[in-house]
């Protein structure tokens, strides 16, 4: 097994590679000259049959939208160009980012059925992270070869509850994702982990914020059925994210 890669220094590249390296025994090999067809969609409904190289890799543009739009029976297929990319390029080698969780607060606006996240203030265990709390297990994870904090968070909790107002105004900040931002920047200038932030729905404007901190973001797409919208299902009262997500689908959806 290599040696691991020494994590990044504090102030490197947001685009310098994360990632560790280990090997793995061989599976079966994916053959260097194989061929496979792809059927493709165009937006007149025309199917056009699209023959992909593998042994021509990258693959062309064309090609990879094409695989983008395949249908689910041609999972298969999508799965092996990925697998033969990754032989090619990286022949039994697994890449993975070891992370550490802050879970920044636990409060939130939404009430998802399934959720055992989320808190109210006055529940036991609600909490909000200060960022002494946040750099202490950032800087265990450091210490144990992390290179990625990964920051979970309710969504937008002060516009439902004072006691969160109180606590963004006592830190110093006027919102959730402001101090969100804040704590990113904090452990990129203070260690050498990688800001992953998971705040949910954000706006270009806000997207575009704390991408000045963070190589990478996420959003958990759950779900987007109107069944689970109903009155008393899951979703019955998360608005915030479930309506505004669904909506993508389903646009007579009434707004939040």
């Amino acid at each position: 097994m290599p040696a691991p890669r020494k994590p990044l220094k504090s102030g490197s590249s947001l685009s310098a590679a994360h990632d560790r390296t280990v090997t793995m025994d061989q599976a079966a090999p994916v053959a260097p000259d194989a061929y496979f067809t792809v059927i493709s969609k165009s937006a007149q409904s025309k199917s056009a049959t699209l023959e992909i190289d593998l042994s021509q890799l990258p693959i062309s543009r064309q090609a990879a939208l094409a695989l983008l739009s395949s249908p689910d029976q041609d999972l298969p297929t999508l799965l092996a160009a990925a697998r033969a990319a990754k032989e090619k390029f990286k022949p039994g080698v697994i890449t993975y980012s070891r992370k550490v969780f802050i879970p920044l607060t636990n409060l939130c606006r939404d009430y998802c059925g399934y959720c055992t996240f989320r808190r109210d203030p006055l529940d036991p265990g609600a909490h909000t992270m200060t960022p002494d709390e946040v750099l202490a297990v950032v800087r265990a994870g450091e210490e144990l070869g992390c290179t990625e904090a990964l920051f979970s968070l309710g969504d937008k909790p002060e516009l439902l509850f004072p006691e969160m107002r109180d606590t963004l105004r006592r830190l110093g900040y006027n919102s959730t994702l402001q101090y969100l931002a804040k704590m990113c920047e904090l452990v990129l200038r203070e260690t050498s982990l990688l800001p992953h932030p998971n705040p949910g729905l954000l706006s270009p404007e806000w997207l575009r914020r704390l991408a000045g901190f963070s190589p990478s973001m996420g959003l958990m797409l759950e779900t987007t059925s109107e069944t689970l919208i109903g009155s008393s299902a899951a979703h019955d009262n998360a608005c915030a994210q479930s309506r505004k997500l669904a909506n993508l689908a389903f646009p007579s959806l009434p707004a939040c």
